[in-house]
């Protein structure tokens, strides 16, 4: 550990140790320290000296690296993950009423308020466990996304032709049920989709992506004139440290 810090680690370290493994709130509060070093470094990041070696920026990045690889008794993936944690408010909201473990915790990262009266209704407690929150996403993903597999009833092919005739103005236009199927089919799904498998970015990084992704599509279809939807879908396992995890989702 550097003796002279810009970040403070020793301190962070002191608060930390005490809080592994405890409660909700405890895995909670580590993210919000580690977040908080995070904003620290970053502080650093347009100083006049910030691109030499021994400046403040590149030390308070070594000061951070140190602590998380050397200090503490887990790694970078697993900082990461309880930064994203200690960033969700609704995880924050429900500390009281969720498991602690961190992996279980990540799971209800990013979810709506109707997914989360949902999963309550499922059984969501302070017991659950991983394998039983997925069971849950499954039944949510079930009950709110269109079941793309199936094929689409009589009505929905119909009113497909019929989209079509309106958008071409032909009103004589004639469609094979099976092109208005496959239409209807189509339109039920994601335009587009992106997916990152494996990746050694931080969690500042991750979102990042995510947001210029959805902004570059988003732009590409403002500027084209396209109707429909887009979805860019981040893989939720890359932050995974144990290997056995770290696959596609």
């Amino acid at each position: 550990m550097l003796t002279n810090s810009y970040i403070g680690a020793s301190e962070a370290k002191a608060q930390i140790i005490p809080l592994v493994k405890k409660t909700a709130e405890s895995q909670f509060k580590i993210g919000v320290i580690l977040k908080e070093l995070q904003d620290k470094v970053k502080s650093y990041e347009n100083k006049d000296d910030a691109k030499k070696k021994d400046g403040a920026y590149k030390t308070a990045q070594m000061e951070y690296k140190n602590l998380i690889e050397s200090e503490l008794p887990f790694g970078k993936v697993v900082a990461n993950k309880l930064v994203q944690i200690a960033s969700d408010p609704a995880i924050e909201k429900y500390l009281d009423q969720i498991p602690f473990a961190y992996n279980t915790m990540y799971e209800l990262k990013g979810m709506t308020t109707k997914q989360w009266n949902f999963y309550f209704k499922q059984g969501l407690d302070g017991k659950s466990t991983a394998k039983q929150i997925k069971e849950m996403k499954k039944k949510w993903l079930a009950k709110t996304q269109p079941k793309v597999n199936e094929e689409p009833t009589e009505q929905e092919v119909q009113e497909t032709q019929q989209q079509v005739k309106e958008l071409t103005g032909k009103k004589d236009v004639v469609i094979s049920e099976e092109v208005a199927t496959a239409l209807t089919k189509s339109f039920a799904e994601p335009v587009v989709e992106v997916k990152v498998f494996e990746t050694s970015m931080t969690s500042a990084q991750y979102a990042l992506l995510e947001k210029v992704m959805n902004e570059v599509i988003s732009d590409f279809f403002k500027s084209e004139k396209l109707d429909g939807k887009f979805k860019v879908q981040m893989n939720p396992n890359i932050l995974f440290d144990d290997p056995e995890l770290a696959v596609a989702a």
